[in-house]
């Protein structure tokens, strides 16, 4: 290098901020978009841009001492990425599965709560009968780490005895009684949202927790046993809503802001490890004079 000649920086910081959070993004969108239909296609799409892009600059980064940013961007993008399923993930099972559960599925008009579930198996909405409602006073919350599984039981005013639906919630009610979960306090609601049990996945292996599903029929079961209430070992369990467009309308904001916040926390996180790796890069040329 000649003398007074001012070292050439190999890379623009920026490219630490933007790409990682684009790689995050990108992989975001492909899990909420496709882990529905293809959970092969998420791992192809991860796959290619590791091949194609990500690998050969941690190759060219490590093989050669003076492509520091490479080796940084490339392990960073590869980071991003994963994170990105991950989210994307979370955003898939707290969100997008529920959507397409209501979407994917039949929806049943004037329901009584006497009929077997297994009548509307298939069933993606219920709408109930006008005699029908949910009896908040026979509520029971279950704690686990999660939050306060709850339940109670829908009644028929005009034919009382077996109960074969449930309808339930989380974070919505007391150990016992007071159970406001969904639409419940709105008299002019009578539609559920059905909850199906979620069929084991690898995806499982990345969101770990508690099976919401069964959770919410042990709060069931319990409701039952404490107020005597006659109900099936498969009764049917649903959200509790007014209209369930509004449901969806809500499942589908709350992915999309999501994965913008997650995106943005991404963001504003890569701007410190941008600077780090910049001031990095600087001392290794300045030692190369």
């Amino acid at each position: 290098m000649r003398d007074g000649q001012e070292p050439k920086r190999p890379m623009v910081p920026w490219g630490f901020v933007f790409g990682p959070t684009l790689s995050f993004g990108t992989m975001f969108l492909v899990v909420v978009l496709l882990q529905r239909w293809s959970p092969v296609a998420v791992v192809v799409v991860y796959m290619f841009l590791f091949l194609i892009i990500w690998a050969p600059m941690v190759f060219v980064g490590s093989a050669r001492a003076r492509k520091l940013p490479f080796f940084a961007l490339g392990l960073l993008n590869t980071l991003a990425s994963f994170a990105g399923i991950i989210a994307g993930l979370v955003a898939y099972h707290r969100y997008v599965l529920p959507y397409a559960s209501f979407e994917d599925h039949r929806m049943y008009s004037n329901v009584l709560t006497s009929e077997p579930p297994r009548s509307h198996a298939d069933a993606g909405v219920l709408e109930f009968a006008k005699s029908c409602h949910v009896d908040g006073s026979k509520g029971v919350g279950m704690l686990r780490e999660a939050g306060t599984f709850c339940a109670a039981p829908i009644v028929d005013d005009a034919a009382p005895g077996r109960v074969e639906y449930w309808a339930v919630g989380l974070d919505c009610c007391s150990p016992r009684g007071d159970f406001t979960c969904g639409d419940v306090e709105d008299k002019d609601a009578r539609q559920g949202a059905v909850i199906r049990p979620e069929e084991p996945s690898w995806t499982d292996y990345f969101v770990p927790g508690e099976d919401s599903y069964e959770m919410y029929h042990k709060a069931v079961k319990q409701s039952a046993a404490i107020y005597d209430v006659h109900t099936s070992d498969s009764p049917m369990m649903v959200h509790w809503v007014k209209d369930v467009r509004e449901l969806e309308h809500t499942l589908a904001l709350g992915a999309l802001l999501f994965g913008l916040l997650s995106t943005v926390a991404v963001l504003f996180l890569m701007i410190p490890v941008a600077v780090t790796v910049d001031r990095a890069t600087t001392r290794q040329l300045g030692a190369e004079k």
